[in-house]
């Protein structure tokens, strides 16, 4: 009965990997009553169709783009400062709270050389969660791949070297 139990909660918890919210909000479009059976079964479950194409996801459809279209571009670096002011209440558990200590040390050290769309990539990694630090490692190199980049073109070499 256990393993049984297992698998139920295994079969539930992948509609809300990051590549499966888009099918589940699909799939309710066919099949109308699949959200309320998922619902009886785990009640914030709608969370996941509703938050689907979000930082929370980390997603950056033409319909999130269409959706935020003519908001005024949030100042993603006020909000990591703001994130980072209060480590305890927003990264409850410890290995968050480590994951967020990353983060925040790698912030500071590349703060002077990103721009607001950098700092954006490194609060949807914070929101979104990222326990084995994948984004964070994409990011380091990204942001830090730029910067060295961009010092060889203002230096005339070419990019190669």
């Amino acid at each position: 009965m256990a393993v049984r139990h297992k698998k139920r909660q295994l079969r539930v918890s992948q509609f809300f990997s990051i590549d499966t919210a888009k099918s589940l909000v699909k799939m309710n479009e066919y099949y109308p009553d699949l959200m309320e059976r998922i619902i009886r079964r785990e009640p914030n479950a709608y969370l996941a169709a509703l938050y689907w194409d979000s930082e929370m996801f980390g997603r950056s459809t033409a319909a999130r783009k269409e959706n935020e279209k003519g908001i005024a571009e949030k100042d993603y670096k006020a909000a990591l400062l703001e994130l980072f002011s209060d480590m305890e209440s927003n990264f409850q558990t410890e290995h968050k709270r480590y994951v967020a200590n990353r983060y925040r040390n790698f912030f500071m050290s590349v703060s002077a050389i990103a721009d607001n769309k950098d700092c954006k990539a490194i609060y949807e990694g914070l929101i979104s969660g990222d326990p084995k630090l994948r984004s964070f490692r994409a990011l380091y190199q990204r942001i830090y791949g730029k910067y060295i980049t961009e010092a060889k073109r203002k230096e005339g070499m070419p990019d190669g070297c």
